[in-house]
């Protein structure tokens, strides 16, 4: 803004003290103009040349900061490590592999590529989920629950989809109804091992009535829980088709 008034005052001030250039006076008895009042359409003037190379100048370091500036944006924006970014570039410039960012990241963190087969071959749909929505609260979750990283990469890789889970709206409360049935946090992390696809289950029509099935047998609380932690494929059983049949 300072660069714009100063260049205002500087053209104003010209005008001022070149008077002539502005407007020329009409003769008073020059002939009428056959145009009538049509006047003649003003004219830029040029910026003087002492001018014109500094601000050649200051626009040159002003798009050379914006560039700069911009790379850092885009390279931060990926998913945080350095070597995410050259990976992504890396890969697609050598049109080899269609690579994407929660695919970039997860390399960066060491996973092993016969894991990043299974996640791509078992994916419902491509393997792109949001490395900031879903793959890094999913690895923390994970991590805080005791789950090493080399367990992180087997579970997550026997049912990817679990990057399609929310970790607010699905995981947390699961594992907060697990912790109300009687199983500690070392407890439902083995169960999550031995069964990821358990955290995909719906609390309203598979966990709970299983849980009243069991109470009907005559189990405990206690014993449901020790049963849940050492079976949890049981979870993922139909009622009607697998579990009541065996005690009829």
């Amino acid at each position: 803004w300072s660069l714009w008034a100063w260049l205002k005052a500087i053209k104003s001030s010209s005008s001022r003290r070149f008077p002539a250039r502005a407007l020329r006076a009409r003769a008073p008895n020059a002939a009428p103009s056959p145009f009538g009042s049509m006047r003649r359409p003003p004219t830029r003037t040029a910026l003087p040349p002492w001018l014109q190379l500094p601000l050649c100048i200051a626009a040159a370091a002003a798009l050379s900061r914006w560039r700069s500036c911009s790379r850092i944006m885009i390279g931060r924006s990926l998913s945080g490590p350095s070597s995410v970014g050259s990976r992504i570039l890396a890969r697609s410039s050598s049109g080899t592999d269609d690579v994407t960012a929660a695919e970039a990241y997860l390399e960066s963190l060491g996973w092993s590529e016969d894991t990043m087969n299974k996640l791509k071959s078992r994916y419902d749909r491509k393997f792109n989920p949001n490395v900031y929505g879903s793959v890094k609260p999913l690895l923390q979750w994970l991590g805080d629950l005791g789950l090493s990283d080399e367990q992180v990469q087997k579970s997550v890789g026997c049912f990817p989809n679990l990057f399609r889970l929310s970790v607010e709206h699905n995981l947390k409360p699961f594992a907060r109804w697990l912790e109300d049935l009687g199983l500690d946090k070392p407890q439902i992390a083995k169960a999550i091992i031995r069964f990821p696809s358990m955290c995909g289950l719906s609390l309203q029509a598979n966990l709970k009535p299983l849980v009243l099935w069991l109470e009907d047998l005559g189990l405990d609380k206690p014993q449901i829980a020790k049963a849940i932690g050492r079976f949890p494929s049981m979870c993922g059983l139909s009622l009607e088709a697998n579990l009541k049949p065996l005690v009829l």
